[in-house]
């Protein structure tokens, strides 16, 4: 084997290991649903890098529970080929005899055969997606599934055409045992690199008992391991036998003084691929089974549906009596509307003690401590004035600039619209725009004077506000409940798989008919 090919193939060792560790870990974990995690698990040959179980009922997908996920690891260090729609015919494209969709279908049809039900098929590769391909928007999304679309759009159209190719490409005569097929896929690209991952890898293991992976040359006694269990047939893991693994081994963390785990609460809206909130949060919202992606399933409504859901949990009189005792991490992995609307439940009046957890690579509770700096501002400019409409406008920039998206909507409803004003970070926009709790409170404090200031001097009704901002921040601007007014929130189309734009989400206060 060339020199290339064994660093490739070294590569994907650790990439898979550390993706096991990752899963594994949680075996320890008291409050986790995982109840096994395999190596190279036999049942579904091709997608058998790692299988995750679950006790039952399961994990709930989107409504649904499944028992268990089975992933293919795909660790490429070219990253010149791109996946697309094409790539996952191509037996070629993998240097094999089969393509990664037949592949999927060998394991498909073997754990059907085995009486499985109640699984997914996850192909994570830190490949990227070919951006010029119909199909990339759709793949993604946060969980990797298929679109609604790719099920409905006609045979010529564009999703059409490429579910079509596969029909034939995987030989499915019946429609139903087809779509079934596409509903198990899971497809992940881009994701996490190496080091990032090691990062998350890291978390994951001290939060569950575990020393971290990437101190004192750990990571070697990790990746040892793997290929030890793999040589030796130690490939299947119950919550006993890994621990006493674990223990054997060293690696369980014993030091004196280690925290308990922070109550926590969540809101998910959209499943992110291979998380479990479950492991996370104690109660938690779910809304996936009201979603489709990113975008509410045809018979949802924002207000008639989502927004209730959300409100009904917060309004729990234990869970609220609790949230006052004791503090919480909050979990937003939701819509940014649902992350202002858990502000707006949970306001300063509430006596809540509710800290939201800010995304990254390593997700971090963003606690404020009081401590602020006079150079964290908005710069202030005004999008559009003096129309006739009633209502006014506010667009927050801090992860990317709105601004012309912001006035392309207006293009289309200016006639509403009295002013509307563009609060832009004044660190820059990006992803690290906003530097910590105490940067979002007192950017939220500002965002809400500039608010005040608004109505006081232009008078107006409803506030309509477009967001590009941490849902953290988004929290805290929504604990400002009584001073925000009657409110009209919005969310982003990414992906342009419904045209692109902005398109109405939660009205505030709920209930409201203006």
């Amino acid at each position: 084997m060339a020199g290339n090919q064994v660093s490739a193939r070294m590569e994907g060792d650790m990439y898979q290991g550390m993706f096991f560790w990752r899963h594994a870990s949680f075996l320890l974990n008291p409050t986790s649903k995982v109840c096994q995690v395999d190596l190279e698990h036999d049942a579904a040959s091709h997608v058998d890098d790692i299988a995750v179980f679950y006790d039952a009922p399961g994990k709930m997908d989107c409504g649904k529970f499944i028992q268990a996920e089975h992933f293919q690891i795909k660790y490429h260090v070219d990253r010149t080929k791109q996946y697309s729609s094409d790539a996952l015919l191509d037996p070629t494209f993998i240097n094999a005899k089969t393509s990664l969709l037949q592949r999927s279908r060998r394991a498909y049809d073997a754990l059907n055969s085995a009486g499985r039900s109640g699984f997914t098929l996850g192909l994570a590769s830190n490949g990227t997606w070919d951006s010029s391909d119909h199909l990339g928007p759709s793949f993604r999304e946060s969980d990797g599934r298929l679109p609604a679309d790719f099920f409905t759009d006609s045979s010529g159209g564009r999703l059409g055409q490429i579910r079509e190719k596969w029909r034939v490409h995987l030989g499915f005569n019946d429609d139903s045992a087809f779509q079934a097929f596409l509903r198990s896929l899971r497809v992940k690209c881009d994701y996490f690199g190496r080091r990032d991952f090691q990062e998350l890898v890291d978390l994951s293991l001290q939060q569950n008992g575990l020393l971290p992976y990437s101190k004192d040359g750990r990571g070697s006694l990790y990746e040892s391991l793997i290929l030890r269990f793999i040589t030796d047939g130690t490939r299947s893991f119950s919550r006993e036998s890994f621990r006493q693994m674990c223990q054997s081994e060293g690696l369980l963390n014993t030091a004196s003084g280690t925290t308990p785990r922070q109550p926590s609460i969540g809101i998910r809206s959209f499943m992110r691929f291979a998380e479990r909130m479950e492991d996370d949060c104690d109660p938690f919202v779910c809304l996936g089974a009201l979603f489709e992606g990113r975008y509410p399933r045809a018979s949802t409504g924002w207000d008639t549906h989502i927004t209730s859901k959300v409100v009904d949990f917060f309004a729990n009189p234990l869970l609220r009596a609790e949230l006052r005792r004791t503090g919480h991490h909050l979990h937003l992995d939701c819509h940014s509307s649902l992350a202002l609307l858990a502000g707006y439940e949970l306001d300063r009046k509430s006596g809540a003690s509710v800290w939201p957890i800010q995304k990254g690579i390593v997700p971090s509770a963003w606690t404020p401590t009081g401590v602020t700096d006079p150079s964290w501002a908005w710069n202030v400019s005004t999008i559009f004035e003096g129309g006739a409409g009633d209502n006014l406008g506010l667009a927050l920039s801090a992860t990317h600039d709105i601004q012309k998206d912001v006035a392309g909507h207006l293009d289309r409803h200016r006639e509403m619209f009295r002013k509307v004003v563009s609060l832009t970070v004044n660190t820059g926009n990006g992803p690290l725009s906003i530097r910590s709790a105490d940067h979002a409170v007192k950017l939220a404090d500002e965002a809400m004077q500039s608010i005040r200031n608004l109505r006081q001097t232009c008078g107006g009704s409803t506030l309509h506000l477009w967001c590009a901002a941490p849902n953290a921040l988004l929290f805290y601007l929504g604990q400002h409940r009584e001073a925000l007014g009657d409110l009209q929130l919005y969310e982003f189309d990414f992906s342009g798989a419904k045209g692109g734009g902005y398109s109405s989400s939660i009205r505030l206060p709920y209930g409201s008919t203006k």
